[in-house]
């Protein structure tokens, strides 16, 4: 591999590597960033002229796979930036319900803003935490045997903190209700709200059934998703 520096004619296919005159402007230098190599080659792809589009698997480094990560980093740091927001105005909400100033507030906001945290309401609620505790403790089979015992304990601090709930302004006040929409349809929730619905029918008997209801519920989620 060399720089040309001589105008020499190229002898193979190559790309974007040839000089075509002396008014062509040249660099005394190259700065070499990577280099890209190909992996299990047997099918020669390297020679097919639409070889960018069916080469990028077997690339080294992967840089599909390293696309794909930078997309989901920044998808998680505008997600996270979100969250933190809705969760500040959550929380304001709530000091303002405990202090007695929440109809004050609601006020205000309705004449100059708009609300927001529909979704992270929908997070706290114990259906959602019970789900999260579930997907969370399916990965071993420590974690299964930790699920009881999780539950219990999610359903009762949720229990001892739900007074500050209560008085809270209804969801569809909120603007970002369509992403409380979006919130009852990811799996915490649904499996959540499953274990809720087993633990209400006559006897518990709906405890019967609930395992085998969970993992078809699981599996057809990543069916969908």
């Amino acid at each position: 591999m060399h720089v040309n520096t001589q105008i020499i004619k190229q002898s193979e296919e190559s790309l974007g590597s040839n000089i075509a005159n002396e008014k062509t402007p040249r660099l005394d230098y190259v700065d070499l960033i990577g280099i890209l190599l190909l992996e299990n080659d047997n099918d020669k792809k390297i020679e097919c002229k639409n070889y960018l589009v069916n080469t990028h698997d077997s690339l080294i480094p992967p840089i599909a796979f390293y696309k794909e990560l930078a997309l989901e980093y920044y998808e998680l740091k505008r997600l996270n930036t979100q969250t933190f927001l809705q969760s500040q105005n959550h929380n304001l909400l709530r000091f303002l319900n405990h202090k007695g100033l929440k109809n004050e507030y609601e006020i205000f906001i309705h004449q100059n803003n708009k609300l927001y945290g529909a979704s992270l309401r929908i997070k706290e609620r114990l259906s959602y935490k019970l789900g999260e505790i579930i997907i969370k403790n399916s990965k071993s089979y420590l974690g299964y045997f930790k699920i009881p015992f999780e539950l219990r304990k999610v359903k009762k601090d949720h229990f001892k903190n739900q007074k500050e709930q209560k008085d809270l302004p209804p969801l569809k006040a909120y603007a970002d209700y369509k992403q409380a929409l979006i919130a009852k349809t990811h799996l915490s929730y649904i499996l959540g709200n499953t274990l809720l619905q087993a633990s209400r029918t006559p006897f518990k008997i709906g405890y019967l059934s609930l395992p085998f209801k969970l993992r078809k519920i699981a599996k057809n989620y990543k069916k969908k998703f």
